[in-house]
């Protein structure tokens, strides 16, 4: 039997966290591709330049794809301010009958869905604020019967998650993260409950990104150098 001494628990979880029961966010891998393989779809949109197929194309950061800027380092994209960049914006009405919807393209183990609240100057109003998640694998489900999809329970009333609201600066990088806890899923769907303001200003978003559970085979990879130290050791 192998008896690894304290010390090397700490090496273990340098080198694999998935050993130690910590693969997380930091080690999934993100599932967008520039240009993008998936589709969006929204209950409403003011105008064409706010119709939501933008919310996955990763135009609102700066810099070039796949090195988007990130000048803080942090490992998170800095989104504008800029109407240009302010993706999906419904009608100013009934904010609580909207959603938007991603089709993943196929079916994934999802770890998280990384959310840019809407970001325009000072329109953060717009940003949502409540809203419930829900996801399928099936091929083509019905947006507007969340009965027919899983429901991602939230810890609020009915089960919606609460988002921060943007900052309206031109680096907001204080991005929403929703653990899936690699739940399988095609299609994603965001039911709005409210915004920061009123139905007058309608509700929007600027990004999403999502990132899928990581590979068995990628776990085993990170375990190697790991082990080989331990190995080295016994000799």
């Amino acid at each position: 039997m192998i008896r690894i001494r304290p010390h090397w628990c700490l090496v273990i979880a340098m080198f694999c966290p998935a050993v130690l029961g910590l693969a997380g966010g930091a080690d999934a891998a993100l599932i967008n591709s520039y240009p993008s393989q998936i589709t969006v779809t929204t209950s409403s949109a003011l105008s064409g330049l706010f119709a939501g197929s933008q919310l996955v194309d990763g135009s609102g950061f700066g810099g070039s794809a796949p090195n988007f800027t990130d000048a803080d380092s942090d490992g998170v994209p800095e989104h504008g301010n800029g109407v240009t960049g302010m993706h999906w914006l419904s009608l100013k009405a009934d904010v609580a009958g909207q959603w938007v919807a991603f089709d993943l393209g196929q079916s994934w183990q999802l770890d998280t869905m990384r959310i840019w609240n809407y970001n325009q100057g000072s329109w953060q109003l717009r940003s949502v604020q409540s809203a419930k998640l829900y996801y399928s694998t099936a091929v083509d489900p019905d947006e507007t019967d969340p009965s027919g999809w899983t429901q991602l329970v939230g810890p609020n009333t009915g089960g919606a998650f609460t988002l921060a609201r943007a900052t309206g600066a031109a680096d907001y990088d204080d991005v929403i993260d929703l653990a899936f806890g690699g739940a399988t899923a095609r299609h994603v769907l965001i039911d709005v409950q409210t915004n920061y303001g009123s139905d007058s200003d309608g509700v929007g978003l600027s990004e999403v990104q999502f990132y899928n559970v990581p590979e068995p085979a990628t776990l085993s990879l990170l375990a190697l150098p790991a082990i080989a130290l331990i190995r080295r050791r016994r000799r």
